[in-house]
């Protein structure tokens, strides 16, 4: 007789908030998630500062990270009423929380990229999963 399986994973020690937290993680691991949280590390910074600190973000991502991460209390905004209008977005009490796991997953991400590039350049060269033999078939 086949032994049960043995379910492992965050999903299984907490099941009953397992949809809740992947749609959390999904917005924390966002990679605009990251950049923006990491950027706002200690400072407050108006949106075009925001969009110039962030390479290769649009307008449009930007506007809607933001509003996503306001609405999740990550992020405050903070509108002046003068000419011309003037916003300011800074890091919640919530939000500076995530900054030592945030700032990890991008330096490893800076530490790791040539290994990671190099992995992705022979799964170009031999596909995912299959190694070329070297030797002819005889």
């Amino acid at each position: 007789m086949a032994s049960a399986r043995q379910l492992r994973g965050p999903c299984q020690a907490w099941p009953e908030d397992s949809a809740f937290i992947r749609e959390v993680l999904d917005r924390i691991g966002d990679k605009w998630t990251v950049l923006i949280v990491a950027t706002l590390s200690g400072r407050t910074l108006r949106y075009s500062d925001l969009q110039a600190s962030i390479p290769g973000i649009s307008q449009r991502m930007l506007t809607q990270t933001l509003k996503h991460l306001e609405r999740d209390g990550l992020i405050t905004r903070t509108a002046f009423a003068e000419v011309p209008p003037r916003v300011e977005y800074e890091l919640t009490k919530l939000g500076r929380s995530l900054l030592k796991a945030v700032t990890a997953m991008a330096g490893w991400a800076a530490a790791h990229h040539t290994e990671v590039a190099g992995h992705r350049a022979a799964s170009t060269r031999t596909g995912v999963g299959r190694a070329k033999s070297s030797a002819k078939a005889g």
